[in-house]
């Protein structure tokens, strides 16, 4: 209903609307978001292609026949650098894009508040059909439930960012400790060890039935099974918020620190500072993630703290610093920067094209490609979409989904109560 009244009342609302709200012109970008956006949507692949070649359940029955080498190794490298360093580059991004929105609005007299949740509310819807009609892994929809509480977040003034994002992350850090206390009794009592290896047993044979009911779901059922069936693995996922939310929420908020201190803005005199970023960033960021990928190999018992908190300290030291080095090296347009214009859209589109490859209304391949093969095929699909972007743009300023979410937005933010100036 929402994209139909859109549609037919494009024109009143672009002329009820001024240049701050219209989207920005290739001229007045910054490029530099462009291509971090592009490498982070590269990134998402890379680590998403296992979540899409095989069934949910994986993550935690494991392969179910002992993987060759080289898929080993292709697994290792890919927890080395991409799990978990791309979503939180993504997120950190989204902060950006929502602090620069909200001095668009402000300087021009606009209310951010009306605004922005509009446009968490059209993305919300988005992220839902994603979930339920695409694939499980959505984070759309997450980052619209999120992006309603940066809103507040966005009240306070700039020097109070920073602190509010280390606390978050605090937070982050110590659920991970709580939740995973029982293995550090297992360090501590190792008493506990066949215990644990048996109730973890246990729960391994209750996801394999899974693991096969899925399998057979995604390649033989009906549209309305599989609706089903991802909509209990969304609510998995959603179940993890009291978790994984906090570091979304320092993901904003950083980015939204690092737009309004003027970080991001005045790239060459922040030079040193970004160089010690990069340094630091990779200090820390690669002894985590090799004990990461060392640990994600493994499956014994009391290495969850382990693997949660060398995922969490790797995955801002690489994110701190790949921020860095793009802002350093890759302020002019890239190939990436297509990809980044249009972020959206392609995050889609590789959900669409790969469920198809791999789901039984298309090709059928659910469980047969490994993780070597997904690289050169997820290096390669990208390589696709650099070109079609780079064509697309030629002609439209815009994707064809950011241009669905900028027209929703327009309208659902015009049947909104609006004052004058912002009410933050």
């Amino acid at each position: 209903m929402l994209v139909t009244f859109v549609l037919f009342s494009m024109e009143p609302l672009e002329q009820g609307l001024n240049n701050a709200l219209s989207p920005t012109a290739a001229g007045e970008r910054l490029v530099l978001l462009d291509n971090l956006r592009g490498f982070a949507i590269l990134g998402i692949l890379l680590v998403n292609f296992a979540s899409f070649a095989w069934p949910y359940e994986r993550q935690i029955t494991g392969p179910l026949v002992p993987e060759p080498w080289i898929d080993v190794l292709a697994n290792g490298l890919i927890a080395f650098f991409a799990k978990g360093k791309f979503v939180t580059l993504f997120s950190f991004l989204f902060g950006v894009g929502l602090a620069i929105q909200q001095e668009r609005c402000l300087a021009n007299q606009r209310n951010f508040t009306n605004f922005a949740m509009a446009r968490m509310g059209v993305l919300l819807p988005i992220g839902l059909a994603h979930g339920l009609l695409l694939w499980h892994g959505d984070i759309l929809a997450i980052y619209a439930m999120a992006g309603f509480i940066l809103l507040f977040v966005l009240r306070l003034e700039t020097r109070h960012l920073l602190p509010l994002a280390g606390l978050f992350l605090a937070l982050y850090l110590l659920t991970i400790v709580f939740y995973t206390l029982t293995d550090l009794l297992a360090w501590l009592m190792p008493s506990l060890v066949p215990e644990m290896a048996t109730y973890l047993q246990e729960v391994e044979t209750i996801y394999l039935a899974l693991y096969l009911r899925t399998q057979e779901i995604l390649l033989s059922g009906d549209l309305l099974q599989g609706i089903a069936l991802r909509k209990e693995h969304l609510a998995g996922m959603y179940e993890g918020i009291n978790v994984w939310g906090w570091v979304v929420l320092a993901n904003f908020t950083l980015g939204a620190w690092a737009w309004r201190s003027g970080l991001l803005r005045r790239i060459s005199i922040n030079r040193p500072f970004f160089e010690k970023v990069l340094t630091l960033g990779l200090i820390v960021g690669v002894p985590a993630n090799l004990i990461l990928a060392l640990v994600s190999q493994s499956k014994h018992v009391g290495l969850d703290m382990i693997y949660l908190l060398s995922e969490a300290v790797g995955q801002f030291g690489f994110c701190a610093a790949m921020i860095a080095f793009f802002a350093m090296r890759f302020s002019h347009a890239t190939p990436l920067a297509a990809v980044g214009r249009m972020a959206l859209t392609n995050y889609l589109i590789q959900s669409l094209f790969f469920t198809t490859v791999f789901y039984g209304h298309g090709l059928g391949l659910l469980g047969h490609i490994g993780a070597a093969s997904g690289l050169l095929m997820s290096f390669s699909f990208f390589v696709i979409q650099i070109w079609a972007s780079r064509r697309w743009l030629d002609h439209f300023q815009q994707g064809p989904m950011e241009w669905l979410w900028r027209k929703a937005t327009y309208g659902l933010f015009a049947i909104l109560p609006t004052a004058k100036t912002d009410i933050l």
